[in-house]
């Protein structure tokens, strides 16, 4: 399953939860307001268990856009562009939205 998340953790829980029912061998990928998440600072903060099977991605042009470069990110999160961004969608079912 592929989680996609575009409120930052200041915004909405939805981070939080969606990190609480990930299961294994599932992908989350962070847009929009939600890379803010990606940063060591603001993740360390949360403190939240990832299983090691799921695969964290973050939206590399939303976070150009907000000034994040990827050393600002925790480094098991894996940039990706839109062309990633399609690829995974097509490569996960079912595909879940965290609003």
């Amino acid at each position: 399953m592929l989680h996609i998340i575009n409120k930052s953790c200041s915004q909405s829980l939805s981070f939080n939860e969606c990190l609480k029912r990930a299961g294994l061998d599932d992908c989350i990928l962070l847009i929009e307001d939600a890379v803010l998440c990606a940063r060591s600072a603001i993740f360390e903060k949360l403190a939240v268990e990832i299983m090691e099977g799921v695969s964290l991605y973050v939206l590399k042009p939303d976070m150009q856009a907000r000034g994040i470069s990827e050393a600002d990110c925790v480094k098991r999160f894996q940039p990706v562009d839109y062309a990633g961004f399609v690829a995974l969608t097509v490569e996960n079912n079912p595909v879940r939205s965290w609003l």
